[in-house]
């Protein structure tokens, strides 16, 4: 099972930065950029890159135990939850943030899936 985790920790490594792409380039589908979108963006490239980092410093020893794996997941709807947060910070969701949110939903969801297929 830990060979499980560590393969698809890898994986994330190796992916991560497309869903920032991913949600770089649905924010500018409109042809702009509205400054909630700026900040919504900014507060997940932020946090995936701390979830970089964590993982980056789980994988060092080759292995990924439950206590990792936990974390991982942890931080994985830290950055959902802090996402939902930002887009309402004002009140109320805008449908481009709405985008983002849902494009970063699915791009987990494609995580926890793939941790479940073992």
């Amino acid at each position: 099972m830990t060979d499980h985790r560590l393969k698809l920790a890898k994986g994330i490594l190796d992916s991560i930065f497309y869903v920032t792409d991913d949600l770089d380039d649905r924010a500018k589908q409109d042809g702009k950029y509205t400054d909630e979108e700026i900040a919504l963006l900014n507060n997940i490239n932020t946090n995936i890159i701390k979830y970089y980092n964590l993982i980056e410093k789980f994988i060092e020893d080759d292995e990924i135990d439950d206590e990792e794996n936990n974390k991982m997941i942890s931080f994985e709807n830290r950055i959902i939850e802090d996402a939902k947060t930002m887009a309402n910070k004002d009140g109320e969701v805008s449908s481009d943030e709405r985008a983002l949110l849902d494009s970063l939903i699915e791009s987990f969801e494609q995580i926890k899936t793939a941790r479940n297929e073992k």
